[in-house]
């Protein structure tokens, strides 16, 4: 929610995974009035109408989606008419089991992923679309939706779970910067954390990101990027990636302290990143490990 990085959750069917997309919504920062202007205005060109509210918008496409609708239409005279890329601006765009999209929606991504913006050519009329949406996509890791709770509960054959993998293309999952596992474990012995402290920190960490001039690498941090990229073979994206989640988790843990102000973390305009911010950083990209599904304790 700080770094607002695409995210992928694949996991057991009932962990949570649509409830954890919702519940990130809410800890994204309220809308200025000019962010909600722009926001009623994309709304408008689909004559649909933006509530008069505070909150961010969330868009769930269902997968029965079509590209058009996802990346938006335009006509022969040129009008355009926002898809849910456009209507998620600033706000969440959950796929709900991306997995079940069809190959085309899923490879349309591939532009708004990395860049936030598309092209829309027509026979004589073109336009370049961009979009400040989150991405947020959830998964069931094979057809039965059980493979992360071990044979006794998975019923697929390792052929199935490739096939249903594979769904999701390289080029695709490589462009999500986080990539997330659930599994069905007790978490009796986790503290919560309240919605406005949590919201308070993200507060703080995006205000400490947007502030800061230089970043500061320790040489062992450096060294494990490298060791990451050289022992997995990760793409030129994968280690910019893998650099964006250490930068968000070293300004998250810079302004984890509740007793420091806004004021005295925004006066430093440096961010020291350190090998524990890379070695987090690793554990949240999966899919740089070759055959990653396939774990000794599954079998």
């Amino acid at each position: 929610a700080a770094g607002q990085l695409s995210l992928l959750i694949i996991g057991s069917s009932g962990t949570g995974k649509s409830q954890m997309a919702r519940a990130l919504h809410e800890l994204l920062p309220k809308l200025s009035q000019k962010e909600h202007e722009e926001i009623e205005a994309i709304h408008r060109q689909r004559e649909l109408a933006f509530p008069p509210s505070e909150r961010p918008p969330f868009q769930s496409p269902h997968h029965r989606c079509s590209t058009s609708g996802l990346i938006g239409t335009m006509n022969a005279k040129g009008q355009w008419s926002p898809g849910e890329w456009s209507l998620a601006h600033r706000g969440v765009l959950c796929f709900d089991e991306l997995t079940e999209f069809s190959r085309d929606c899923i490879e349309s991504f591939r532009g708004p992923l990395e860049t936030g913006e598309w092209h829309l050519a027509r026979a004589r009329h073109s336009r370049t679309l961009r979009s400040a949406s989150w991405v947020v996509a959830t998964s069931n890791p094979c057809p039965c939706g059980q493979f992360h709770e071990g044979t006794g509960a998975c019923s697929c054959s390792p052929g199935q779970v490739r096939h249903y993998q594979s769904r999701i293309s390289g080029p695709i999952a490589d462009r999500f910067s986080l990539h997330l596992e659930t599994s069905n474990h007790t978490l009796s012995d986790l503290r919560p954390m309240d919605l406005r402290t949590a919201r308070q920190w993200v507060g703080r960490c995006i205000v400490h990101l947007n502030g800061t001039e230089r970043e500061r690498w320790s040489a062992a941090a450096v060294e494990a990027v490298n060791d990451h990229v050289t022992h997995f073979n990760a793409s030129a994206r994968g280690c910019a990636q893998l650099k964006k989640i250490a930068r968000t988790h070293a300004a998250l843990r810079h302004t984890q302290s509740p007793e420091s102000s806004p004021d005295q973390q925004t006066t430093n305009s440096s961010l020291a990143i350190e090998a524990t911010d890379v070695a987090f950083a690793t554990q949240m990209r999966i899919f740089d490990r070759p055959h990653w599904w396939q774990k000794p304790e599954l079998t």
